[in-house]
């Protein structure tokens, strides 16, 4: 069963989070998607924690009412504002400069492509759900695809960080 957690990683930034598993154990962040919210994951929060991982599923930039920046001003939700809070919300998580698991689905698998591109040195794994590669990521995007699906395949693919 998921606890209702809020992460602060700023003043005005407040994430309700959905999370399940030990502290300390490898992290998996899941983003949601577009008119979604972390109560997508309810049933993969429970399997990650039960397998042994800490999940972490907020609710983002928006969607919780602790962290909705002024709307008219559309660089307040900027995906490299989201970049910034998915890595803010890992490190307050307890993982700032490790590895973690990252899953996306929909536009949080725009965000985690985005994250892959520029923090790959931080990721353990990518799992992207309803959102190709973009071709931004070039030429590693071919190599990311042929991953996540043999990841699909092959369950064990994935190892604790």
């Amino acid at each position: 069963m998921a606890d209702l957690e809020q992460i602060t990683i700023a003043p005005g930034l407040t994430f309700d989070a959905l999370v399940a598993g030990e502290r300390g154990a490898p992290l998996v962040l899941l983003l949601h998607g577009f008119a979604e919210s972390m109560h997508c994951w309810r049933a993969q929060l429970a399997a990650l924690g039960t397998a042994g991982y800490r999940a972490v599923a907020p609710s983002q930039r928006g969607y919780s009412p602790g962290a909705r920046p002024d709307t008219r001003d559309p660089a307040n939700y900027h995906i490299d504002r989201l970049m910034d809070d998915a890595m803010a919300i890992a490190d307050a998580s307890g993982y700032a400069e490790r590895r973690f698991h990252l899953v996306g689905h929909d536009w949080g698998g725009s965000i985690a492509w985005a994250l892959a591109d520029r923090f790959s040195h931080r990721l353990a794994s990518l799992t992207v759900l309803s959102r190709a590669a973009s071709e931004r990521i070039q030429p590693g995007a071919a190599n990311a695809r042929r991953r996540s699906g043999a990841a699909v395949a092959a369950p064990q693919v994935l190892s604790r960080a």
